[in-house]
């Protein structure tokens, strides 16, 4: 996977994010294994760079990862005042704040109670600029976890991540209407290029195709490529 860090890509979320003075988003993917946390880290830790207070929530039950990425403990918390505050800790970036996914308590039904949720997040808005949950993909949930739709509904924002070359249109039309039904809606669509090669990534592969033949002429050819500025633009 490419790293996001300081891509284009990033800065066109991130602008969406301050012109349309969005606080709070619920970012979700509609299978696993789609780079989900990496994407709501990366866009936390851009805000938290540009002087915002940032909250990062882990809301994935099903394959919590933030405690490891950021080499932090994974507390026990509730969504209620008082409670899920004492659970936030500091990340390696100033002004970005991380709430990572509790394995038992989030099993509580605090978390299912739409009311519950919405004075949550209601509550957080007060604390932070910008609050983004990173939340569980739609489209294979366990019955235990947190339910994503839920979550959308109660949220004031709901992206996305889509897989370029991956996701069909049958899996896109299946979240949509699945949102639609909780009373939710997609805000953005984010495309992922996590699996789709770039054009540089392309023109060298080829390279090897020949170099059974061409050894050196093809050698060449891949420092060219690795070389050109145009091929090494995020688009």
């Amino acid at each position: 996977m490419r790293s996001m860090e300081k891509t284009s890509a990033v800065e066109a979320i991130y602008s969406t994010i301050v012109r349309e003075s969005i606080q709070q988003i619920c970012i979700t993917s509609l299978t696993k294994d789609s780079g989900n946390t990496s994407l709501c880290h990366t866009l936390a830790t851009r805000a938290a760079q540009a002087g915002k207070h940032v909250l990062l929530m882990e809301l994935n039950l099903e394959n919590p990862t933030l405690d490891k990425l950021e080499d932090i403990q994974q507390n026990q918390w509730l969504p209620l005042t008082g409670h899920w505050e004492q659970a936030v800790q500091d990340s390696q970036t100033p002004g970005l704040k991380l709430l990572c996914a509790p394995s038992e308590t989030g099993r509580c039904i605090e978390f299912r109670d739409i009311e519950v949720m919405s004075l949550f997040f209601q509550n957080a808005m007060t604390q932070y600029d910008l609050i983004i949950c990173d939340v569980s993909p739609l489209l294979c949930q366990e019955a235990s976890v947190i339910p994503t739709e839920a979550l959308s509904f109660t949220s004031q924002h709901t992206f996305l991540n889509v897989l370029t070359n991956v996701t069909t249109e049958s899996q896109l039309t299946e979240a949509k209407e699945m949102l639609e039904q909780n009373g939710a809606s997609i805000s953005a669509v984010i495309m992922n290029d996590r699996f789709s090669p770039s054009l540089k990534d392309e023109l060298i592969r080829e390279t090897h195709r020949f170099e059974r033949y061409l050894p050196k002429s093809m050698a060449f050819f891949r420092r060219l490529i690795e070389r050109s500025l145009l091929l090494n633009q995020d688009l």
